[in-house]
């Protein structure tokens, strides 16, 4: 299905939906390959959320479940 994605996630793959319309990406392809990017519609597109996979994999396993009220989204710092 060539030509469907979303121009804004193309060269990204999807590694957690923190709801309210937020994702985490892992961007696969360009300058910024092996960063992970969060797509947050309130803030109108991409930002960064950690430098690479391994830094948001190893925080993502230690971070307490359920998140603390009030904690941010995806439990990042």
């Amino acid at each position: 299905m060539r030509g469907l994605a979303d121009p804004l996630t193309q060269g990204s793959l999807m590694l957690a939906e923190e709801g309210c319309g937020m994702f985490v990406r892992l961007v696969v392809n360009g300058p910024r390959a092996g960063e992970i990017w969060r797509i947050d519609p309130d803030w109108g597109g991409f930002v960064p959320a950690h430098p690479n996979f391994r830094v948001w994999y190893t925080h993502w396993l230690e971070r307490p479940w359920p998140p603390a009220r009030g904690a941010a989204p995806g439990g990042s710092p």
